[in-house]
C-alpha cells in the first residue's frame, strides 16, 4: 500500500515564495509509485486546502477553508505531514509543529521545542558555545528600546534579525547611526523586535547538513562552500536569485581535515539542539577557525538548495534524500 504524504507549504512567512518552490521540487522528485501524494497549501492568512490532483499552480486557486479544518481532514485520511516544504516563520519556529501535535498528526523533522530553539539564533549560539564550538562576538538587542545601549562591537559589523531565516534582513553596518537606521527598517519591513549585532568575520561561508536515521545513526554530508556573486554576504538575494552565488561541494578551498571537522560539528549541533532526521548548520571559516552562525531545521528543498547538493555529492540523489526523510519520520 502506498504511504500517504501531504507536502506542506506556504503560510505567513517571509520565505513564502521559497516554500512554494520547495514544495514543487519535492513533488517532482517524489516517487509516485511509492507515495500517495497531496499538497497542503497554506495561505498567508492561515486558510488552507489539500490538493490531490497534482496541480502545481495551487497558489492561484483561492481558498477560504480554515487551516484547522484541513488538519482534521489530514488526520482522518491518515497522511504524514511532510514539512520539508515549509520555511521561515510558522513552519520553522515550531508553531505548526505544535498544531500538528495537538491534532495528533505525525510529521517529519524536528519537534516544536527544537524548532523554536534553532530559530532563536542567540540561544542556539550560546548552547553551541557551551560545548566549545566557536561563535562570533554577538550582542542581542530588543528594538527600539535598547538601540542606545552600550555594547562592545567593532564596526563594520553584521546586523540580522534574531529569529528570521534565510538571511532575511542581513546587512553590514558601519556605525551606530547606521545600526539605528537599519534596525528601524527591520521593524517596519519584518515586524521583528529582536536583533543581533555580530563581529564581521571576513572568511569563507560554509554550510553543512546532518542526516540522522531513526536509530540515531548519522550519514555525514560534505560541507558546501559558498561564494556570493551579487553581494558581499550570502543574503536572501544571493541564496534565491539566479546566479546569486557559486556553491561548491565538496569544498575546494578548505582542507580535508577542516571539512571533516565541519561535518562532525554539524552532527554535534544537531544533537545538542535536539533536532530530528535532518538539519543544516551555517558557518564562517577563517583559516583553521570555524565559527558557528545558526542551524536550520527546515532548510530549502529546491533542486539547487544546499542540502540536496550536499546529498548529491555524497551519492544520495534528491529522490533518495526525500525517501530518507520520509522513512525516518514514519
Amino acid at each position: 500500500m502506498k504511504k500517504k504524504i501531504a507536502i506542506f507549504c506556504g503560510g505567513p512567512s517571509s520565505e513564502y515564495e521559497i516554500s512554494l518552490s520547495s514544495a514543487k521540487a519535492i513533488y517532482k522528485h517524489l516517487d509516485k509509485n511509492a507515495y500517495n501524494i497531496a499538497i497542503c497549501f497554506i495561505t498567508k492568512d492561515l486558510h488552507a486546502k489539500l490538493i490531490k490532483n497534482g496541480n502545481l499552480d495551487f497558489e492561484n486557486d483561492k481558498t477560504n477553508t480554515p487551516l484547522l479544518t484541513i488538519l482534521k481532514q489530514i488526520k482522518k485520511e491518515g497522511y504524514l505531514a511532510f514539512l520539508a516544504g515549509m520555511h521561515g516563520e510558522f513552519g520553522e519556529d515550531g508553531k505548526l509543529q505544535a498544531l500538528l501535535e495537538f491534532e495528533g498528526i505525525p510529521y517529519s523533522g524536528s519537534n516544536e521545542e527544537a524548532s523554536a530553539l534553532c530559530t532563536d539564533k542567540m540561544r542556539s549560539m550560546i548552547l553551541a558555545n557551551s560545548i566549545n564550538i566557536k561563535i562570533p562576538n554577538s550582542v542581542f538587542l530588543n528594538i527600539p528600546s535598547e538601540l542606545d545601549s552600550e555594547f562592545d562591537i567593532t564596526f563594520p559589523a553584521i546586523l540580522k534579525p534574531n529569529n528570521l531565516g534565510s538571511s532575511v534582513g542581513l546587512s553590514i553596518i558601519n556605525s551606530r547611526e547606521e545600526l539605528k537606521k537599519e534596525a528601524l527598517n527591520l521593524i517596519k519591513k519584518f515586524h521583528t523586535t529582536q536583533i543581533l549585532v555580530q563581529e564581521y568575520i571576513y572568511g569563507l561561508e560554509v554550510s553543512c547538513g546532518a542526516l540522522q536515521n531513526k536509530q540515531g545513526k548519522f550519514t555525514l554530508l560534505p560541507p558546501i562552500e559558498i561564494h556570493p556573486n551579487k553581494s558581499v554576504l550570502f543574503d536572501y538575494s544571493s541564496k534565491y536569485s539566479r546566479g546569486g552565488s557559486l556553491e561548491i561541494t565538496p569544498p575546494k578551498n578548505i582542507d580535508t581535515k577542516t571539512a571533516n571537522i565541519i561535518s562532525e560539528i554539524a552532527t554535534k549541533l544537531h544533537i545538542i539542539l535536539g533536532c530530528k532526521t535532518y538539519s543544516r548548520s551555517d558557518f564562517i571559516v577563517k583559516g583553521k577557525m570555524v565559527y558557528y552562525l545558526e542551524t536550520n531545521t527546515l532548510p530549502g528543498m529546491t533542486d539547487t538548495s544546499l542540502i540536496p547538493q550536499e546529498a548529491e555529492a555524497a551519492g544520495i540523489p534528491f529522490s533518495s534524500l526525500l525517501d530518507f526523510l520520509i522513512q525516518n519520520s514514519l
